[in-house]
């Protein structure tokens, strides 16, 4: 799981993931949170949201929104995320590439849910539209 400051940081900006994960106000059990002082699991039950907790949405959890969002099969999903990374990291013709080599699993999902959900990309300080 990728607790890296880049990745909280991209978690933290991206209120729309924010805002769909929250259920009256609770994370839920197995959910990953982090604030100021730091990163933790959710154990026993849902917890109530408190000013400035992150959550840290898994691969997993990230391939399952999006799944359900496009109504696509684990299948087809995975054939549609490697078809954009291979068009973003291989295709030199592009002039904006927002995804990068150096990007652990969660951060790569989280930028392919938020561009094609949501038609933003991560600039390395914010999502802007695309």
């Amino acid at each position: 799981m990728d607790t890296s400051e880049t990745f909280i940081k991209m978690c933290e900006k991206a209120w729309e993931i924010q805002n769909l994960r929250i259920v009256n106000d609770r994370f839920q059990q197995g959910d990953y949170l982090c604030n100021s002082l730091r990163a933790w699991t959710v154990a026993d039950g849902a917890i109530y949201r408190c000013w400035g907790d992150i959550w840290l949405p898994t691969q997993d959890q990230l391939q399952e929104m999006l799944r359900e969002y496009t109504k696509q099969s684990p299948i087809q999903l995975a054939a549609m995320f490697g078809e954009r990374m291979y068009d973003q990291l291989f295709n030199y013709k592009e002039r904006i590439h927002y995804y990068s080599h150096e990007m652990s699993m969660e951060q790569l999902w989280l930028c392919f849910m938020m561009k094609e959900r949501y038609s933003t990309i991560w600039n390395g300080e914010d999502w802007i539209k695309s």
